[in-house]
């Protein structure tokens, strides 16, 4: 078992790998300041409680990880006084690939994961993300965006993500995600606007082969964006199925 590990400016953990992080209560079970580790691979964050201004899990103010986090398993992680449930991310964070994130909450942004207006987060390929949730009225059940970068979001999954505001989903707030596609939203529930997506930024090359079904939300039971956004079948289907739109 692994806990506690911060890794400070200028140093380098390597790699992290087949790790358990469980029942770490303070700060982060893992806190990148100004260091990096190589990436995270086959890894658990279970029942990790942030009391202070940090993520539940896993929080990155440095150079990050090279390839990511991949492999791993995000469970009932709680930032109960800040944003990113599991993970924020302030800086370079080369992406997520094959992992799992259940049951995660935050008090402000981001259930599960939130972006940060520095941040830079890499694709996001086969990742699941079911009964995230923020409180407070605030946005993105399962991902936050706040003016950061992320690249593409593909293969995944958001089931029965909540928000207490926004984005029950995904809000991309003023920040840029390259596409997303190939990915099923269902059953995902916002307070007031965009059941499954809530977007005020610019997802560059839209939404392609993507399924929507029984999302709700006061306005745009699935999808409420406020800029240009494309929404197209390549080679596929577009779905959109039983969201509802409806006063909560």
């Amino acid at each position: 078992t692994t806990e506690g590990i911060e890794v400070g400016a200028g140093e380098s953990y390597g790699i992290l790998e087949n790790a358990n992080l469980q029942d770490y209560s303070a700060n982060d079970s893992v806190l990148i300041n100004n260091g990096e580790i190589e990436y995270v691979n086959n890894s658990n964050f279970i029942n990790n409680i942030s009391t202070g201004s940090f993520s539940g899990a896993f929080q990155n103010n440095g150079t990050g990880t090279d390839d990511g986090v991949l492999n791993s398993l995000f469970l009932d992680n709680v930032a109960a006084q800040n944003s990113g449930g599991a993970i924020l991310n302030t800086d370079e964070l080369g992406g997520i690939d094959s992992s799992v994130f259940i049951g995660n909450s935050a008090k402000y942004n981001g259930g599960a994961i939130s972006n940060g207006s520095s941040g830079n987060l890499g694709n996001l390929n086969n990742v699941t993300f079911i009964g995230n949730s923020t409180t407070d009225s605030n946005d993105g059940g399962a991902i936050f965006n706040n003016g950061g970068i992320i690249g593409e979001i593909v293969n995944s999954t958001f089931i029965g993500n909540t928000s207490a505001r926004q984005g029950g989903a995904i809000t991309n707030y003023v920040g840029t995600i390259d596409k997303i596609s190939n990915t099923l939203f269902a059953g995902n529930k916002a307070e007031s606007l965009g059941g499954a997506i809530y977007n005020n930024g610019d997802i560059t090359n839209g939404i392609i082969n993507s399924t929507f079904i029984g999302n709700t939300g006061s306005r745009g039971g699935a999808i409420y964006t406020f800029t240009d956004l494309t929404i197209t079948s390549d080679n596929g289907t577009t779905t959109f199925f039983g969201n509802i739109y409806r006063n909560l």
